[in-house]
């Protein structure tokens, strides 16, 4: 990877990946994952990219009200 990430930021989007791929707490997500390796298509990256977006705008708090409300879909 050519630039570094934050720690925070890679652990909230391997939260939100694992939660909205229906992974397992011992599937890795790191910063070089890349979606597609974990059977991801096309709508769950954007999904991801979408959570993950709008967890930055409201918080922490309301991210987890938002997963639960995705995963009932």
């Amino acid at each position: 990877m050519w630039f570094k990430v934050k720690q925070e930021t890679v652990e909230k989007v391997s939260e939100i990946v694992k939660k909205q791929l229906s992974l397992t707490d011992d599937q890795k997500v790191t910063a070089g994952t890349k979606f597609t390796e974990l059977g991801a298509d096309s709508l769950d990256t954007v999904n991801i990219i979408s959570l993950y977006c709008i967890s930055e705008l409201i918080g922490h708090h309301h991210q987890q009200i938002l997963l639960s409300f995705c995963r009932l879909r």
